[in-house]
């Protein structure tokens, strides 16, 4: 049922997901411990050290059938191309493009995971989805429309889980297509409405259980924290299955718990005691916390967590973009 004899997966992140990526890592190990499972794993050159330091440390729970690779996605031809031509937001969420076609992995399945997902059932399923003729398998979403290109697109899926078939991907020149499009469209989710656009007929829709959003059910696969993530305090899930799961992963990676997060500032007093998740300079956690603050009446210190969320909103968008009530984010 099952022929494949080594699994491969691939990510890209940044430093914000250190914890992500290790919760992630520490789940595929758990449920699936005796496969043979590399991970090759694209980041920043000025973030490689740190990446290595914090994540790649901690994974000393896997065994030898389960290998990290890390590279740097700067080195890759297209990224050459693209970085001078579209903003760092749209630059980073396209790295997956042509960082499929540039992993040195010789099978030719490959999966791409968001590095906000967890594993909770077996790896093995995903790799028996027949693909032969197609790019990819992704999971479909109901009649999504793309207002940016103001197209309406029949069968839109989400990028966040890919099963890459990576002989049709180089042989239908996805990666540079995507790129092109990226480049002359400008879209709002840059990876996901390419690769809807140059893929399109060319998909095998996943299962749901392949691709669950905040969901869990007994043959689910891999559960997606599309949106809110569970490492952010100030979002709540009632679903406690979820949560707990993701801490229990989160300890395999990390087991002291005050090393997730943090909404201290780094210094160099507390750089070696710092957190995976520093919410420091986060507006939306740094208005939570102002908001706990105030309703346990601890209004000097709420003040104060409010005035930096303030701080933080105009460095980030600009004063004059604040008062005219017009969102710069995307710049």
């Amino acid at each position: 049922m099952f022929p494949f004899e080594a699994f491969d997966f691939l990510f890209c992140i940044n430093k914000k997901f250190v914890l992500g990526t290790g919760a992630l890592i520490a789940s595929i190990y758990k449920n699936n411990p005796d496969l043979n499972v590399s991970f090759y794993i694209y980041v920043s050159e000025k973030e490689k050290d740190y990446i290595e330091k914090e994540l790649l440390s901690r994974l000393n729970f896997l065994p030898q059938n389960y290998k990290v690779f890390l590279f740097c996605y700067e080195e890759i031809e297209l990224y050459k191309k693209l970085k001078d031509k579209v903003n760092q937001r749209m630059l980073i969420q396209s790295v997956r493009l042509f960082a499929i076609d540039h992993c040195p992995s010789k099978n030719n399945r490959l999966v791409y995971l968001d590095v906000d997902v967890i594993c909770v059932g077996n790896i093995q399923e995903i790799f028996s989805v027949p693909i032969e003729n197609k790019i990819l398998a992704a999971k479909k979403f109901d009649n999504v429309k793309n207002v940016n290109f103001k197209l309406q697109i029949k069968d839109y899926f989400c990028s966040g889980v890919l099963f890459i078939n990576r002989r049709e991907y180089r042989n239908q020149k996805v990666a540079e297509k995507t790129v092109n499009f990226i480049v002359q469209n400008n879209p709002k989710y840059p990876d996901q409405d390419a690769l809807n656009v140059v893929c399109e007929n060319n998909v095998v829709f996943l299962d749901h259980k392949f691709h669950e959003m905040w969901h869990f059910s007994q043959d689910s696969i891999f559960i997606h924290f599309i949106g809110e993530k569970p490492w952010e305090p100030w979002h709540y899930c009632d679903d406690k299955r979820i949560t707990n799961r993701f801490r229990q992963y989160c300890k395999l990676f990390e087991p002291n718990v005050a090393k997730w997060i943090t909404f201290r500032p780094e210094t160099k007093q507390n750089n070696k005691q710092r957190a995976l998740v520093n919410f420091s300079n986060e507006r939306f956690a740094l208005k939570w916390i102002s908001r706990l603050l105030f309703k346990h009446g601890k209004y000097c210190a709420g003040i104060y967590f409010y005035l930096r969320h303030i701080y933080v909103k105009v460095t980030q968008k600009g004063l004059i973009n604040l008062i005219l009530l017009k969102s710069n984010t995307r710049s």
